[in-house]
């Protein structure tokens, strides 16, 4: 894609370092890496860090999850989860989706999971906001 078609021109500076770590790279579209690997030296190793099964990003492409479908690049892939405690419901069904299962609780009211149905949202907000997450957190 060249800079014409998107109505984008910004100056690339060359970035000198070795390595280039992105975090968050299924947040990267494919203006953004563009502007990335233009900036990279021949020489410099790109490590790219990110979760394809996360949201893609905003702007157009699925840079990384075509990255990895390709399988042009090595690929590590962690399945090892650190931020919630291996009982959250947020897990657990993180994994069921992952997995292809439809075997989730949507009528779930406790805890760090739940679906809400609702026409008005609005209210819905006020009580998340205001009772359900600091009960849950303790605030």
């Amino acid at each position: 894609m060249d800079d014409e078609n998107v109505n984008i021109n910004y100056e690339v500076t060359r970035i000198k370092q070795d390595v280039v770590i992105v975090d968050e790279m299924s947040m990267v579209d494919i203006v953004l890496m563009n502007y990335l690997c233009k900036a990279l030296q021949e020489k410099t190793r790109l490590i790219l860090i990110g979760d394809s099964d996360q949201l893609p990003s905003v702007g157009p492409g699925s840079v990384l999850k075509d990255l990895i479908d390709s399988g042009a690049i090595s690929t590590r892939k962690l399945t090892e989860i650190y931020r919630q405690a291996a009982e959250s419901q947020i897990i657990m069904n993180a994994h069921k989706i992952n997995s292809g299962s439809q075997d989730i609780d949507l009528n779930m009211k406790d805890g760090d999971f739940f679906f809400i149905r609702e026409t008005n949202i609005l209210s819905q907000i006020v009580e998340l906001i205001g009772t359900r997450l600091p009960k849950m957190r303790n605030i």
